[in-house]
């Protein structure tokens, strides 16, 4: 079942069958997951499709998503991409939103325990591919990454701090958005880091949350197709190598067994596609820095009062401890190749 109001179902239904051909909708529930997005699942009896209704109102923004399916797909990037309706468009918009209708893909999804060297590096694979073809065929007025502001994260960290402590009762998921604003304040007061400190090179269309979350297994192992480029964008390659590194291989454990997953992953993205040691470095510069500004998980625990992002939040504290502990030193420990001593040149002044 799902939350929509009947007229808005009835209209929804109705403009399936008009566009994309749908005789009927025999079944129709919400699904979980999606931060960005809405999701359903629709059946019309014989075949079943997955629906996004986009969060965001602004159609700029899903020219982007739609151009990245685009670009990707013509590179030969398994990817899952929007039906195109009998308007020739990959959406449509109904009551204040946009959604677009998939085709529903049954395959294996494993959770971060469930990993194996094999599987991270499909994954370390699959991404290289993704950002050669995102290097050869970004669209010209896709927007690029938004990074972080230090005045934003210090707004925010007060407006956290006074809702934490005016919580009626706390729980440990609150105590944990706490004292995550706490580390991440304490690393930005030692690290204070500005964009301009980082040299960022190589901006290519990123996928933007390439993630094992994101990706779907065959029964052989082998890599069926990737999904969801919500938070598609023009970017440096580094910075989402190092996101997709610390999510996949590291958020379910912080230990030996998740620097082994780290440096097959990584040894396999740089077969296909290399990067030097700076480049590297620098990319997994942005990222720390970025996920030190980030509030957005804590204004959901302590804000919005969500328990959908508990589990979510437990995984980020662990990720935030560590990375404000070992932030010098983690470049090093990850890149699998023997220049990883080599130095890394710094803007002057810095």
């Amino acid at each position: 079942m799902s939350n929509l109001p009947f007229s808005v179902f009835a209209k929804l239904c109705d403009m399936l069958k008009e566009l994309y051909g749908l005789s009927s909708v025999a079944d129709f529930r919400a699904t979980g997951g999606g931060f960005t997005t809405e999701n359903f699942l629709c059946s019309d009896g014989t075949n079943t499709y997955f629906l996004k209704r986009y969060h965001t109102p602004d159609m700029s923004r899903l020219h982007d998503i739609m151009a990245a399916y685009a670009c990707f797909s013509r590179g030969g990037i398994p990817i899952i991409t929007p039906i195109r309706n009998a308007q020739g468009d990959d959406c449509f918009f109904l009551d204040e939103s946009w959604w677009s209708v998939f085709p529903f893909v049954a395959g294996i999804k494993k959770r971060g325990e469930e990993l194996t060297e094999r599987d991270v590096q499909k994954l370390g694979g699959l991404l290289a591919a993704i950002h050669r073809v995102g290097m050869d065929c970004p669209p010209a007025d896709i927007q690029p990454i938004a990074l972080w502001n230090k005045n934003v994260f210090l707004s925010e960290k007060h407006a956290l701090e006074y809702a934490y402590t005016h919580l009626a009762s706390k729980q440990d998921v609150d105590e944990m958005a706490f004292e995550n604003v706490q580390i991440q304040d304490r690393f930005l007061r030692d690290h204070h880091d500005y964009l301009s400190d980082i040299s960022l090179i190589n901006h290519s269309l990123i996928h933007g949350d390439f993630t094992h979350n994101n990706v779907f297994f065959k029964p052989d192992g082998e890599i069926l197709a990737t999904f969801d480029l919500d938070k598609t964008c023009l970017a440096p390659r580094g910075y989402e190598v190092a996101r997709s590194v610390f999510i996949t291989c590291f958020d379910h454990a912080w230990d030996a067994s998740s620097f082994r997953l780290a440096h097959a992953f990584l040894r396999a993205y740089l077969a296909a596609y290399p990067m030097n040691f700076a480049e590297f470095h620098d990319g997994l510069h942005a990222y720390v820095s970025h996920f030190m500004h980030m509030t957005w998980l804590e204004k959901k625990i302590l804000v919005d009062r969500s328990k959908q992002h508990a589990a979510l939040m437990r995984s980020s504290t662990v990720r935030v401890k560590h990375l404000s502990e070992e932030f010098l030193t983690l470049a090093e420990r990850l890149y699998p190749f023997d220049d990883a001593t080599q130095s890394v040149s710094r803007p002057s002044g810095t």
